[in-house]
């Protein structure tokens, strides 16, 4: 009996999924991999940085055509995404076999090339994405495919902004507790069992956090706690919570 092969094929295609799918599938993975690392939902994120992602992505995988090298960039001729300039700076760190590499290289008279200059007309119709510089009226059209998505995380970001103007500035222990106590209640109303450890799980916290929190004497200041801020809205609101740590760009 012939045993089945259980190697990836390089040559296998992606049969009915088209570039749409495709992208979406991509968008929604990398959104996925984020929260689950912590970092704090944004517009940004969302709408340039998460899409810039997924375009080079998509230019990786040959999925968009990248311009033929011959074609300078922004000079048209039916191609629309190119490789931007790279150049090395005084900021630049490379290897120290790079450097090495590239001094051989300037020893034997190479000279790094010259930036692309560009008219008043490209800099308008040109938008660099990533490492890419793209036709604008093209990278339009890629947000379109993707303008579901991005619609239906923006929802969830601008949820959980309302959410967080409705926290009360400060709570006492007692009001902490009864909170608790009301939430456990609903939910087992429901037919739900929600021991304290679940509450941390949905909340996004350390069971030992959530204890803490419970029972700490002085008022708790929502303003600048962020695990208390995740902790009620579980309470208030039932928005489980995902541990953010750090931010990139602006919200």
């Amino acid at each position: 009996m012939a045993r089945t092969s259980t190697a990836l094929d390089p040559d296998v295609t992606l049969g009915d999924c088209n570039l749409q799918l495709a992208l979406e599938s991509v968008y929604s993975t990398i959104v996925a991999a984020l929260r689950d690392r912590g970092v704090i939902e944004s517009r940004e994120m969302y709408v340039r940085e998460v899409p810039a992602l997924v375009f080079e992505t998509a230019v990786g995988a040959g999925w968009i055509p990248l311009a033929d090298l011959s074609i300078p960039i922004g000079t048209g001729k039916g191609q629309v995404v190119w490789e931007a300039d790279w150049h090395i700076t005084d900021k630049t760190e490379l290897p120290q076999w790079v450097s090495e590499h590239i001094e051989k290289q300037k020893a034997k008279g190479w000279k790094p090339p010259a930036r692309t200059q560009y008219t008043k007309y490209q800099v308008a119709r040109l938008v660099q994405v990533g490492d890419l510089v793209v036709e604008r009226v093209y990278m339009d059209s890629f947000y379109a495919l993707l303008e579901d998505w991005i619609s239906f995380y923006l929802e969830e970001v601008t949820e959980h902004d309302r959410h967080l103007k409705l926290l009360p500035k400060r709570t006492t222990a007692m009001q902490r507790q009864a909170l608790l106590q009301d939430y456990i209640a609903k939910e087992a109303a429901e037919g739900i069992k929600t021991p304290m450890k679940k509450v941390a799980k949905d909340a996004g916290v350390q069971y030992t956090v959530l204890v803490a929190w419970k029972n700490k004497r002085a008022p708790v200041n929502f303003d600048s706690s962020d695990t208390a801020q995740r902790i009620m809205c579980l309470l208030l609101f039932g928005e489980h919570g995902k541990a953010r740590h750090y931010r990139r760009g602006k919200a």
